[in-house]
């Protein structure tokens, strides 16, 4: 449940900054949220904070009359802070050029540290009699059930305001720079999921005009730890009941298959495609066949190889409509374009259903593409709908230079039984992955029983607030074979076979993305001096090292909460795991890392402005003949590990240092190693 924790406000005179000294009774907590809304008398021009302040609003977005103004900006406490009692929070850059005005500052509790913000709104009016003055609505499809709303409304006067009965008032100051106030409330209750929230009128003691911003805050859902139990929504149709979810990762709802074709087949060959030609370009016949095709039809790629050729061009998929080859190995779409194409097949926003089954892709000279396949686009507005149902199913891709599948907003896509190998680049910049799956409305997405690598960068990841989407599992929810030496894979699983990535093979990329299932995968050999962005990576990595937090930007640092790896096996890496910079409430069990340089890493880097992961849980892990099993630093807090085995190793069998507190381990078999134990903290339960 969100709360309200601590507020102040303060005249401040001219200045690019806006910054609040909070009282003693507030005692911070690493993920408090201090918002902290700024007025001036004049125009700010802009608002350039920068990391870790975040404009909700985005960019340099702030609201305007035509003669005064008023910006919010928000961050979370970081553990650091937290610890030692860190009551003054400034925003360097607020306004530009200086000016004068006043500073609200509240502090949030029980926010959502993934994505704190459900919704802001914004009022105002220019008339120098305006009475009363509005706190903004929301609109109840942008509202999760218990958010909480906070309002502020900053006048072009020193008014006095009647707070509203539905709101409980938290900052009243009447007098401030250039003779300007500033009001701010929460609102008593809690919305509910899909409900309006009206306009409110507040009364000021004079007429004048102002501008106001409203608030709504998104709750940390707090998951009860029965995630051993957890049962994911298996393969269920039309009329199937799905198992009972318990606890938040993987698929949250039944999965939803895009329909079989039944209606014409049309072959390419019939419209103008020719096989083994390299002077036909047979892109135009595969665009013509598409073109006249309704929903329920097929595209046959008879066997042969057909090339894709010029400099234009994209193949554009209709809703409904199945691409099929007659075999995945004889047919073959083969590129020799003239310039590089960012992508080849374009499934825009609102076109769903669609099937991609049975065929080759792969650049046979000439240019590159960025994607095989490319869904909707990024930075798509809330309201626009995602990408829906779609299968790729049985295709080899070879040679793309970005991505094999560049999925953003997209639901219930499964790919399934693919092959993704030989990139043409590797470095940075998104060069060298496999599945992307990115972006708010990327959800209930399946990768499974694929194979990907060699010459590969990530082979599997989510950024940009993805979020409960499975990689492997198991075709009917039941749990598979147990990871150990000599187990064979149970027939329901449905894993992903990935070697020789050249940086995390299977990566939350560190843009918040969250709730996601990774099981019953095998990773081995990723690449130890890969590249010169990324020398070497995990096999399952949890966040990125630390540069700014931009979402949708170049930018890495904490993945999102909730993620669940479990039944996989990863060796031949430079770390079986590696949990980092903030990637918390991560669930690890029964997996097998080992010979590896680490079995099992949290936190291993260090320099970063926000340290820390915490709610880490491991459970009945074997961790066996790696260098060193499993290494715990930089504020692994609240760990819980039970029932591990630990051996092997010619390092430690376990080692933490002294900021890693709050543990409970106990039951586990840790022997055979160099060092057994080394514990850098007593502030735990330790019980050999």
């Amino acid at each position: 449940m969100v709360s309200v924790v601590a507020s102040q406000s303060v005249s401040q005179p001219s200045a690019n900054s806006r910054g609040i000294t909070f009282s003693s009774s507030w005692t911070p907590q690493a993920d408090d949220c201090v918002v902290l809304f700024g007025g001036s008398d004049q125009l700010i021009t802009t608002i350039n904070v920068t990391s870790p302040w975040v404009n909700p609003f985005g960019g340099s977005t702030y609201v305007t009359s035509d003669q005064h103004c008023m910006g919010v900006v928000y961050r979370l406490v970081t553990s650091a802070e937290a610890a030692a009692v860190t009551r003054t929070y400034t925003a360097s850059g607020f306004f530009s050029p200086s000016r004068a005005g006043v500073a609200a500052g509240i502090v949030v509790r029980g926010v959502d540290p993934a994505n704190p913000i459900d919704d802001i709104t914004t009022a105002l009016s220019n008339t120098d009699t305006a009475t009363p003055h509005i706190l903004p609505g929301h609109t109840g499809s942008n509202l999760g059930t218990g958010s909480f709303g906070i309002s502020c409304v900053y006048p072009d006067g020193a008014e006095t305001y009647t707070t509203p009965g539905s709101f409980t008032q938290l900052i009243a100051q009447s007098t401030g720079a250039a003779g300007r106030s500033v009001w701010a409330g929460s609102r008593n209750s809690v919305s509910t999921s899909g409900v309006d929230i009206s306009n409110t009128n507040i009364t000021p003691s004079v007429g004048d005009e102002f501008v106001a911003i409203s608030i709504e805050f998104r709750p940390l859902v707090v998951v009860p730890d029965t995630r051993r139990f957890f049962v994911f929504f298996p393969t269920i149709r039309a009329g199937g009941q799905p198992p009972t979810v318990i606890h938040d990762a993987g698929l949250s709802e039944p999965f939803q298959y895009a329909p079989e074709a039944t209606g014409v087949e049309r072959s390419i060959v019939t419209y103008g495609a020719v096989a083994g030609n390299t002077s036909v370009d047979s892109r135009p016949a595969i665009i013509s066949a598409i073109n006249a095709s309704n929903p329920g039809d097929s595209v046959l790629i008879p066997d042969g190889t057909y090339y894709l050729k010029g400099s234009g061009g994209v193949i554009t998929l209709k809703s409904g409509v199945t691409i099929r080859g007659e075999s995945e190995a004889g047919a073959v779409l083969a590129t020799m374009f003239s310039s590089s194409q960012t992508k080849i097949f374009y499934i825009p926003t609102g076109v769903d259903d669609v099937i991609f089954s049975d065929f080759t892709l792969i650049k046979q000279s000439g240019s590159t593409f960025d994607a095989a396949f490319r869904y909707s686009d990024q930075d798509l507005a809330p309201t626009q709908p995602a990408c829906e149902r779609h299968i790729i199913r049985n295709v080899t891709i070879k040679n793309f230079q970005r991505f094999a599948v560049e999925a953003h907003n997209t639901k219930h896509l499964l790919v399934d039984g693919c092959t993704m190998r030989d990139a043409t680049a590797l470095d940075g910049g998104g060069q060298g992955y496999g599945v992307l799956l990115a972006d708010p409305a990327s959800n209930n997405n399946w990768v499974r029983s694929s194979s990907f690598g060699p010459i590969i960068r990530h082979a599997l990841l989510a950024v940009n607030l993805a979020h409960h989407n499975l990689y492997g599992g198991t075709l009917d929810g039941l749990p598979g074979a147990k990871r150990e030496p000599g187990y064979t894979p149970a027939a329901n699983e449905c894993g992903n076979t990935i070697t020789g990535a050249v940086s995390g093979a299977i990566d939350m990329h560190g843009e918040k993305e969250y709730s996601c299932e990774i099981s019953y995968n095998t990773v081995t050999d990723n690449v130890r001096d890969g590249t010169t962005q990324s020398p070497n990576g995990a096999g399952i990595e949890i966040g990125e090292p630390l540069t700014d937090e931009t979402l949708g930007g170049s930018g890495h640092g904490r993945s999102g909460d909730y993620h669940w790896v479990h039944h996989n096996e990863v060796s031949g890496c430079p770390a079986g795991l590696h949990i980092m910079d903030n990637s918390n409430y991560c669930t690890v069990e029964d997996n097998w890392f080992h010979d590896n340089d680490k079995g099992l890493t949290a936190y291993e880097e260090s320099g970063y402005p926000t340290p820390g992961v915490y709610g880490l849980v491991l459970r009945r892990n074997l961790v066996t003949d790696n260098i060193d099993n499993i290494w715990l630093e930089d504020y692994v807090v609240g760990l819980v590990a039970e029932g591990n085995i630990c051996t092997g190793a010619s390092g430690y069998g376990l080692k933490t240092d002294s900021t890693c507190t709050g543990y409970v381990i106990t039951g586990n078999d840790i022997s055979g190693n160099g060092t057994n134990v080394s514990l850098g903290s007593t502030d735990g339960t330790y019980t050999p």
